[in-house]
């Protein structure tokens, strides 16, 4: 076998991945022709592996046909991806798809032990963040959860490989996948919903100029991005609603929201505070040549916002998507349970996704349970049947027929 892994001048290695470099004579051809790439294996073994396969199809005249994992991710991403409404969520999975799997690597040669074995090295590599002091991307102490594994690596590639069977036309071989082995467990839904003496102490250590957006969040049960990333130009203060991005996976565009009074209120009291940003919620610059300032709230402003607000408030085990969790709860009982209009509420295409949010708390349990009663007297214009004397009857009855 012909992989192999380069290496610099001074002895490293370049890739983590072997690449294979051989010749051989195609099906039809006259002559040899070389073939060389990458395995996207990061054993010999697997590599070897993966290099047969490759020889098989070149001798068969198949390997010309096939593209890498750069060209695939770049061809659906041109194709399907970039006007998608989450667009930059698929642009950063197709980057880890290409690093975990090789840039270079030919779609044709992943198989299962190819997912597995990127799956189990994205797990295994610590997650990465961008540090505003330093400038540069640095590696957290965190790992990627069973959830990450499948959303990162797994499920994309098997969308990745089914397009380029069904719609590019490559030859994979797509009943060699067992998806649901492949995927990681996953644990159980999360119940968490935010207590009254959580909320208590997250409103005394919250940070007043995040206070709006949180309150906002809480009360009206839509994303985050929603309300982190609304221009000014989208919001009718006159006729009191906003226009958002529509979520819905069969439907595109915007959607136009009435806003509650208590939302509008807030809307117009964090447009005055920055008349001159396009965004309506921003915060106050704290230090630096530009302390005093008020900028656009971001997405990473929250998490470092939240992340030290959870610890100094004492709330454990929540996440700032459980401000969503707690809406539908609480949206829910005011509702008197009411699906649809909770469906509705959190803009959710069916209810299986709005079923996810609706926690049960065991307040509500007991409630139902007190509901249920039983009869254990009669109603005074029922007639009381005598079971005893009815049975003498019966069984007179059926002697004197036995006799006749």
């Amino acid at each position: 076998m012909s992989t192999y892994r380069p290496k610099d001048k001074n002895g490293n290695y370049r890739s983590p991945f072997f690449l294979y470099d051989f010749k051989i004579k195609p099906k039809g051809s006259k002559r040899s022709e070389r073939f060389h790439g990458s395995t996207g294996q990061r054993t010999k073994k697997a590599a070897d592996r993966v290099e047969a396969k490759l020889r098989e199809l070149a001798a068969l005249g198949q390997l010309n046909c096939t593209m890498t994992v750069n060209e695939a991710c770049e061809k659906y991403w041109s194709q399907k991806l970039i006007h998608s409404r989450s667009a930059d969520d698929q642009a950063t999975i197709l980057e880890t798809l290409k690093e975990m799997f090789g840039a270079d690597t030919q779609l044709i040669t992943i198989d299962p032990d190819a997912i597995s074995s990127a799956a189990e090295h994205f797990s295994r590599t610590r997650i990465r963040r961008f540090n505003r002091r330093t400038g540069e991307v640095e590696s957290t102490k965190h790992y990627p959860t069973p959830s990450s594994v499948n959303r990162m690596i797994i499920e994309p590639m098997r969308r990745l490989l089914r397009r380029a069977k069904r719609v590019w036309g490559l030859p994979i071989d797509l009943e060699q996948f067992s998806w649901g082995d492949l995927l990681y467990e996953e644990p159980a839904e999360r119940v968490r919903e935010l207590g009254v003496e959580e909320e208590l102490r997250m409103w005394a250590h919250l940070r007043e100029d995040y206070a709006p957006l949180i309150e906002i969040y809480l009360i009206s049960g839509r994303r985050r991005s929603d309300w982190i990333g609304l221009k000014k130009s989208k919001v009718d203060r006159t006729a009191g609603s906003a226009t958002f991005p529509t979520r819905k996976r069969k439907e595109t565009g915007e959607i136009t929201v009435d806003l509650t009074d208590r939302e509008l209120q807030i809307v117009r009291e964090e447009w005055e505070k920055a008349p001159d940003c396009e965004y309506v919620f921003t915060y106050c610059v704290k230090q630096g040549a530009e302390k005093g300032e008020r900028k656009p709230i971001t997405k990473d402003g929250l998490r470092r916002v939240t992340g030290i607000l959870f610890k100094r408030a004492g709330i454990e085990n929540f996440r700032r998507h459980d401000f969503r969790h707690t809406f539908a709860s609480r949206a829910g009982r005011a509702s008197g349970g009411d699906p649809f209009v909770l469906m509705k509420g959190m803009d959710h295409q069916d209810l299986s996704s709005t079923a996810r949010y609706r926690h049960v708390l065991e307040s509500e349990v007991k409630k139902m349970r007190s509901a249920v009663t039983v009869s254990r007297t009669y109603p005074e214009n029922v007639i009381r049947v005598d079971f005893d004397s009815d049975q003498k009857h019966q069984q007179n009855q059926a002697k004197k027929s036995k006799s006749e």
